[in-house]
């Protein structure tokens, strides 16, 4: 088993199933986590093992095929009733060749953040 098949597996495991949003819809499994902060700067949000999570922040790792080549900036994903918009987007590589797809996403919540309706 290769090193993708082998990361695409681990996130059918251990992540949740997610749609792209658009004209083209997707499903597939990918991983969405807070984002962790080990600043005292930031103080806001939650104290996990990984540092203190920004709940307007999120990290999305999914797969290069398979739906996950519709990540990108811009992109609607969405898991159970949550809706994220991509912010960043990068494909990290080992070795010369893609494994998996990482994201900065925010939490879209009711249409609405800080006051701003969003176009989604």
């Amino acid at each position: 088993m290769n090193l993708e098949t082998s990361v695409n597996e681990a996130l059918r495991v251990c992540g949740q199933l997610v749609t792209v949003q658009g004209d083209k819809q997707a499903r597939f499994y990918a991983s969405i986590q807070p984002a962790g902060w080990n600043t005292q700067m930031r103080t806001e949000g939650t104290y996990t093992r990984f540092g203190r999570t920004d709940p307007r922040r999120f990290f999305y790792y999914g797969p290069l095929t398979g739906g996950g080549e519709h990540v990108c900036a811009g992109a609607v994903i969405k898991t159970g009733q949550k809706l994220y918009e991509i912010l960043i987007c990068h494909d990290f590589e080992y070795g010369g060749a893609g494994l998996f797809r990482w994201a900065e996403a925010r939490l879209i919540e009711g249409g609405m953040e800080d006051g701003c309706t969003d176009g989604v």
